[in-house]
């Protein structure tokens, strides 16, 4: 089959969605598909993350680099004076920006004629599916986080415009897939009939590192973002540092909370036991290293951070509202839930002081990790993907409009 990934910004960027893209795309290719990722960046470049070399990857260029510039400098004024949260300014900035990418979209898909279009995330959504195009002419909207967030206009107001593209197209889209059950509940009811369970791979190590191998360590990967509540985190250490010396927190990931976080970290005095360690190629060795994850996060779809943590055998720290998270994080199986009090800083202060104390707990929460995350391997989820594919393959084709 001919397959067409569509995402927004893909090249050299380091999101668990553009992970997963490669992951998907990847297996797809090696199943004997015909694949092709169709990205909107603003410039060339190369993936983050691994991508099998028979995925093509194609770029709809801006058409000039004079577009790019003047439009760059309109959309920062449009951002600098507020206007992008409003209807007016949001819908220039995307008559400026966004619909040229549109029709160079429209105009790679009507060439390319893949037999079954795949747009990855909201932003996709909308580039591909807004004003209902002829091509491709079956399509699967991929939602990587909880719907309540990507398809409810009033949670982000930022390009209230171009975000109200991508929940309006949704409704072009032939299939819907989310990445856990309770999702599906949470669709618009009459979308829900066309959703789809897929949840992310989760690849598990060749070898486990044994506990004591391991170093008194607590580690948190994340974009650095108010979604993600670091400063939650760094503010819960501050108050458990002192009785566990002998134990470090590495923060990584990037972000525009970053220079705040630091700042946060040299003002409660942690410097010597919290570093913002940047990104890392290699999440694989963090982990063989660590005995702990913290995830203060408020919401997720499926952490890809979180899974990947269990099946290397680190227990995981997170709150017991957290969606997605709270799928994965088993109390006292696979990790602890902190309650979600009124007090963030302090449920999870309290917590890491009961856990840091109690190795024989962690190493018996990190045992159980690994086969927590059997479900996801490459194989099983591959065969969901397979399955939707042959759906569309049975199901027969619009006419063109």
């Amino acid at each position: 089959m001919k397959i067409a990934f569509v995402i927004d910004q893909f090249l050299g960027v380091t999101g668990g969605a553009e992970r997963a893209l490669c992951v998907i795309a990847s297996g797809l290719a090696q199943r004997g598909h015909a694949v092709e990722i169709v990205c909107a960046d603003p410039a060339e470049g190369e993936p983050f993350y691994p991508l099998d070399p028979a995925v093509r990857i194609n770029r709809v260029k801006p058409p000039t680099r004079r577009w790019t510039f003047l439009t760059r400098k309109l959309l920062n004024a449009i951002h600098r004076f507020g206007l992008s949260r409003t209807w007016i300014g949001s819908y220039l900035a995307w008559v400026i920006a966004r619909r040229p990418l549109h029709r160079l979209m429209g105009a790679h898909l009507g060439t390319s004629r893949p037999d079954v279009g795949i747009a990855f995330m909201r932003s996709a959504i909308g580039l591909m599916g807004y004003g209902n195009p002829p091509f491709p002419r079956r399509k699967i909207a991929a939602l990587r986080n909880m719907p309540t967030e990507e398809l409810d206009l009033g949670r982000d107001t930022q390009f209230l415009f171009q975000r109200w593209t991508g929940i309006h197209a949704i409704q072009h889209f032939d299939w819907i897939t989310v990445q856990l059950p309770e999702y599906v509940g949470d669709l618009p009811a009459n979308l829900q009939a066309r959703a789809r369970v897929i949840p992310n791979i989760v690849p598990l190590p060749f070898r486990r590192v044994p506990w004591e191998a391991r170093d008194s360590l607590a580690v948190a990967v994340s974009r650095l973002v108010l979604q993600k509540r670091m400063d939650v985190l760094i503010g819960a250490w501050a108050q458990v540092a002192g009785r566990h010396p002998d134990w470090r927190l590495e923060i990584y990931g990037e972000g525009q909370e970053a220079a705040a976080l630091r700042d946060q970290i040299a003002h409660l005095g942690v410097q010597d036991s919290v570093r913002l360690m940047g990104v890392t190629h290699d999440i694989d060795a963090v982990h063989a290293r660590a005995r702990l994850m913290v995830h203060p996060a408020a919401f997720e779809g499926f952490p890809n951070a979180v899974s990947e943590a269990l099946a290397h055998g680190v227990p995981v720290l997170g709150y017991s509202d957290c969606p997605g998270l709270n799928h994965l994080v088993l109390d006292r199986v696979n990790g602890r839930l902190a309650p979600a009090s009124e007090n963030r800083v302090a449920a999870l202060a309290d917590m890491l002081k009961e856990l840091l104390a109690d190795s024989a707990q962690l190493r018996g929460l990190g045992a159980n990790g690994p086969q927590s995350m059997a479900p996801y391997s490459a194989d099983a989820i591959m065969d969901l993907w397979e399955s939707l594919l042959q759906e569309v393959a049975e199901t027969p084709q619009a006419p063109p409009s």
